[in-house]
């Protein structure tokens, strides 16, 4: 019954955005008018893998704040699991699309300020995304880093070539460094803020995390930590949303105290 609820809600919600040779389905959310915010934020939301489908994530963690919301779905290679956000057949143009969306949601709405949030797929969306826009505040939980190695394996490959187009080590080596040059070339980084979720005990942490801290500080953005305490990747669905709901919370309350102080 709980899934043919979340189809029926998927189906009256959901939209497409065409461009780049391809499409995004999304899904927005806007901000209720009979409950006005000093300050208009919008959040943006990068989903995670999963094993059967793509399908949202954190709608209903997100429900509670009265702000925009735009929840985006990766549902790209044969497997339907998800190209991270990034391209078809080696083009990157899931990456454009992207941007393309979001801008054009930024150029409708003229928030004030422009959240982006995920969890492991969902945080390498997220941080890779975020990185475009001036004064991005990203919220990310337990994200990948060197992709191309995470994703050179068996029951991943398939999402991989359909990243990288074909399977060679060079093409893997890019990946892998991909999202690397982007942060530390970044132009924007000294006005942007990434709030990082994640565990020192799970395998993430070493492989990916580590020097992810090292390169986001490196780039001059603001970082701040929130280290938990599970064995297992897959934990952070049960930590990353209540991070996320406390540090939205508290963005929106101290947003709404600076516009008060303004008026």
């Amino acid at each position: 019954m709980k899934g043919i609820r979340q189809k029926l809600f998927q189906l009256r919600h959901e939209r497409t955005w065409r461009g780049e040779g391809t499409r995004l389905n999304y899904m927005y959310f806007p901000m209720d008018p009979g409950r006005p915010q000093p300050v208009e934020i919008l959040l943006v939301g990068f989903q995670g893998c999963h094993d059967k489908q793509a399908r949202y994530n954190y709608v209903r963690t997100c429900d509670k704040f009265n702000i925009h919301r735009l929840f985006i779905k990766d549902d790209f290679a044969p497997n339907g699991r998800g190209s991270y956000y990034l391209g078809e057949h080696g083009q990157y143009n899931v990456e454009r699309l992207t941007h393309q969306l979001i801008q054009a949601f930024i150029d409708r709405l003229c928030p004030e300020k422009v959240l982006f949030i995920g969890s492991s797929k969902g945080g390498y969306g997220a941080i890779n995304c975020g990185l475009e826009f001036e004064d991005a505040i990203i919220i990310a939980g337990a994200p990948q880093y060197r992709l191309g190695t995470y994703l050179d394996k068996p029951v991943n490959r398939p999402n991989l070539i359909d990243i990288i187009g074909t399977y060679t080590p060079e093409g893997i080596e890019r990946l892998d460094h991909r999202l690397e040059h982007k942060i530390l070339n970044n132009p924007l980084a000294n006005t942007q803020t990434c709030y990082l979720h994640y565990s020192k005990q799970e395998h993430t942490y070493e492989k990916h995390i580590r020097d992810l801290l090292r390169d986001l500080k490196d780039s001059g953005m603001t970082v701040y930590e929130d280290i938990a305490d599970y064995p297992e990747h897959s934990d952070v669905g049960k930590y990353y949303p209540n991070f996320l709901s406390a540090t939205v919370y508290d963005i929106i309350a101290s947003s709404d105290s600076h516009a008060l102080q303004n008026e």
